[in-house]
């Protein structure tokens, strides 16, 4: 089975940019996929949320050794000295993924309100992820409740610049059945399941004046031969290490 990634990716209209951003690397035995939310509020934040991305995607293309949790973290705390000077203020949310095979774990690191959802063909996402924020502090709480909530804007844990806050880890699964979305909070709060429908099969969208950036990341196994991964959607916005191993998905 051979992997297919889908990055779409849609400005909003509360920044100027888009903040949203997506880091990928591929290494033989495993590809990182990273989705990155810069804050709307904060400047500096979508320069942020890019710096990291490509930081992630060289770092763990040129890691030799399997990566762990332990060792995401670490990184990302000796990296928040540097960032702190250069970005002062900024912030940003992110979920990262290290997909190796079909039905095995996958590994999955997140601060803020980038999320992770399972997706069977043509049928609506189960988030299994939360974000963090004031929200479901207190308590897990379902994901349509949670978009409704105007508290959810209220980010508890995220990469800013007062001080390094640890990524939260949990393990998924990407089967031949089953595939991951990686989504930031315009998908998966500002779409209805009709449109986050449209968006991965890559319709643009149109929002409210004051929709925000809307980003989703698509991760399935798929029946093609090959190794080097298959790729939809657009590079806007996404950084990719070596660029050349992703193909073009056909069909």
């Amino acid at each position: 089975m051979r992997l297919e990634l889908n990055w779409q990716t849609c400005p909003g209209s509360l920044t100027l940019d888009n903040r949203d951003w997506c880091g990928i690397a591929v290494r033989p035995e495993a590809t990182m996929c990273a989705v990155l939310d810069g804050s709307s509020s904060a400047r500096g934040s979508g320069e942020l949320a890019k710096e990291l991305a490509q930081r992630l995607a060289d770092w763990f293309a040129g890691a030799g050794l399997p990566v762990t949790p332990t060792m995401f973290n670490e990184q990302m705390r000796a990296w928040h000295p540097a960032l702190r000077r250069e970005f002062p203020f900024a912030a940003a949310s992110l979920i990262v993924v290290v997909v190796t095979e079909p039905n095995h774990p996958v590994m999955a690191l997140h601060a803020g309100d980038c999320i992770a959802g399972y997706r069977s063909a043509g049928e609506e996402i189960e988030w299994c992820t939360q974000p963090h924020t004031l929200a479901n502090s207190l308590a897990d709480v379902p994901i349509p409740q949670l978009a409704a909530s105007p508290m959810r804007n209220r980010i508890t844990r995220c990469f800013r610049w007062r001080e390094f806050e640890p990524l939260e880890h949990a393990e998924l699964l990407c089967t031949g059945h089953v595939g991951l979305v990686l989504a930031t909070d315009g998908f998966w709060a500002g779409l209805s399941d009709a449109d986050q429908f449209r968006m991965l099969a890559g319709e643009a969208q149109t929002g409210p004046p004051n929709q925000d950036d809307c980003s989703v990341l698509g991760i399935r196994f798929t029946d093609a031969t090959g190794s080097a991964p298959l790729f939809r959607g657009t590079w806007e916005n996404l950084y990719v290490v070596p660029r050349e191993a992703m193909q073009p998905a056909v069909g």
